[in-house]
């Protein structure tokens, strides 16, 4: 008598729900690492961006450094864009939209058990935005991601990936940057500041 060997209807259907139960475990895991890798990539380039604007300014002697009123600002137009030209989201970065704000403000330096001293230093703020156009006057705004004016310095912390915004939560900037003002008048504790546009190349 021959031996028919197969599977049954009931193994078939146990192999296809264990099959279901690995995927609905398995895709939203690989769905959260993609997209954490995305902005760690996009976190980067603001660091990246921060880095460039650093060394034309020890490069640049014809550069005013900012006094305790003056915001400079950086446009990711007037910068090396080499290194940052493509987002890990596959579209460009605004030229016109990102900039990087540098200002003078005080630190605190610890230098005993007992003793801190006051230093100004230079400290330099990111507004990076990703648009599908470069104005980001298009309408998709489930495209845009950006990082809204932070302190390069906090992109180091445990919630640095809470600092990448997407959609209406990403502030795109008017011409006379009057959101860096408002936002680093707030942050600094000062009254009045302006805007110097650094026009080089």
């Amino acid at each position: 008598m021959k031996n028919n060997k197969g599977f049954t209807l009931i193994e078939l259907i146990a192999v296809v729900v264990i099959l279901a139960v690995i995927m609905l475990v398995a895709v939203p895991n690989v769905v959260s690492t993609i997209n954490k890798n995305k902005k760690e990539a996009f976190i980067e380039d603001a660091k990246k961006f921060r880095a460039s604007v650093e060394a034309k300014i020890s490069s640049d002697t014809s550069i005013n450094k900012p006094n305790d009123n003056t915001i400079l600002i950086f446009p990711l137009e007037k910068v090396s864009k080499a290194s940052i030209s493509e987002s890990p989201y596959g579209l460009p970065y605004s030229k016109s939209k990102s900039y990087v704000a540098v200002v003078k403000a005080p630190i605190q330096i610890q230098v005993s058990e007992t003793e801190t001293i006051n230093k100004n230093q230079l400290q330099y703020y990111v507004h990076l935005v990703i648009c599908k156009v470069d104005d980001c006057k298009d309408t998709d705004v489930e495209a845009r991601y950006g990082i809204n004016l932070e302190n390069v310095d906090n992109l180091n912390e445990s919630k640095r990936f809470e600092k990448v915004k997407q959609a209406d939560d990403v502030i795109i900037t008017d011409n006379n940057y009057s959101y860096a003002i408002t936002r680093l008048q707030s942050l600094l504790g000062r009254s009045s500041m302006v805007v110097n546009t650094y026009t080089g190349s």
